[in-house]
């Protein structure tokens, strides 16, 4: 429950476009506060209420980056990517040297194009592939994510068209909620952005 409500008023405060200021984050809390009665000993909302702050400011950061975020689409839990988007290519192609310009709309779409992913399971080094191929089982067998796929922002590694591997942050959701977890017609979002590195 107090995570259905917490995951609501993330995606209000995304439908509104709100910039997440500290003062517009007190008045979110306050309302969670005050909704739960929270008091000084209730340390497991807390966490969630930190968690939900912290959220908030990294997916805005997120937008703040829009150019730089990529969109997957993927189809049943097979995870078939029906849609990849431009800005999702430009991650995973290699850097090009410093004096060359960046690659323009729909480039590496040709550059790359037998190296285009069919799945998901192209994106996933090979040292984690085991791991998420048992993390899907899990997601079949229960017909639901599990919680830590609530938090709506984590950092994964993903394997670039060069065979190196980039930190990036990830946001995934259901793209079709009418319809059953397990549905074949399911369809799944993930959109990506690099985790920015620090000097």
């Amino acid at each position: 429950l107090l995570c259905g409500v917490l995951s609501s008023l993330l995606l209000k405060t995304q439908r509104l476009g709100m910039d997440a200021g500290h003062s517009e984050l007190r008045v979110l809390t306050w309302r969670i506060r005050r909704l739960f009665g929270l008091g000084p000993q209730d340390t497991e909302l807390q966490e969630l209420v930190n968690s939900f702050e912290a959220s908030v400011l990294q997916i805005n950061h997120m937008r703040d980056r829009a150019n730089a975020v990529g969109v997957l689409i993927c189809k049943g839990l097979s995870l078939d990517i029906y849609s990849i988007n431009d800005n999702a290519l430009n991650i995973l192609a290699p850097e090009r040297g410093e004096d060359s310009d960046e690659y323009s709309a729909g480039e590496v779409r040709k550059l790359f194009a037998e190296k285009l992913p069919k799945n998901v399971t192209d994106l996933i080094p090979m040292g984690h592939r085991y791991d998420h191929t048992r993390y899907v089982e899990r997601v079949q067998h229960n017909r639901t994510f599990p919680s830590s796929l609530m938090h709506p922002l984590r950092s994964v590694e993903v394997l670039l068209f060069d065979g190196s591997v980039s930190l990036c942050n990830i946001s995934i959701g259901v793209l079709t909620k009418e319809r059953d977890i397990v549905d074949r017609d399911c369809y799944f979002y993930a959109m990506l952005c690099p985790v920015e590195k620090t000097a």
